[in-house]
């Protein structure tokens, strides 16, 4: 089990109690005009599961394989259909180990997600700027999202390690 440190803003459901119950974060006085910080313990899948929707939430809108950035190939969608097999295999396909047409400045080799190394992953080095033509997402941002860039550099160094091994095996 490892510890993810994310924010979770109760003004934003209906009934912060239930919800925060089904987390196991229930405290006491929590209202619902509260915003908190918590840690909270979770095995590797639902780590992945908490990635995958921040991909979907955060990048899916313009990363997908019908809107007008398709043709670049990077698909972070989720399908009910394939999310089944990604807990079999290796999520997101379009985007582990596939050289990234972006390049980090003084990085021989960009991947888009590099497993075990987020120095050379694309979307954590674009996720972590805020200079225009390097940031994602290109717009509405002012300020990094220290937690879920935290959340992502933990997943692709932790997380992925078994993907990279199973690479190295294949070799």
């Amino acid at each position: 089990m490892r510890k993810i440190l994310f924010k979770f803003d109760v003004s934003q459901v209906n009934d912060p109690t239930a919800v925060l119950g089904k987390l196991g974060m229930l405290l006491a006085g929590v209202n619902q005009n509260t915003a908190f910080w918590t840690t909270q313990e979770f095995d590797g899948e639902v780590a992945n599961a908490y990635v995958l929707g921040y991909l979907y939430g955060n990048c899916s809108g313009c990363h997908n394989a019908q809107g007008p950035l398709a043709s670049l190939g990077l698909d972070f969608d989720q399908r009910v259909a394939g999310a089944m097999a990604a807990r079999r295999h290796a999520p997101l396909p379009s985007a582990l180990g596939v050289p990234s047409r972006f390049a980090i400045p003084g990085s021989d080799q960009t991947l888009r997600i590099a497993p075990r190394r987020p120095d050379l992953s694309a979307v954590a080095f674009r996720m972590g700027s805020r200079f225009p033509a390097t940031q994602m997402p290109p717009l509405g941002t002012r300020r990094v999202d220290e937690t879920a860039l935290a959340l992502i550099t933990n997943w692709i160094t932790h997380d992925l390690a078994e993907v990279a091994a199973q690479g190295e095996d294949k070799k």
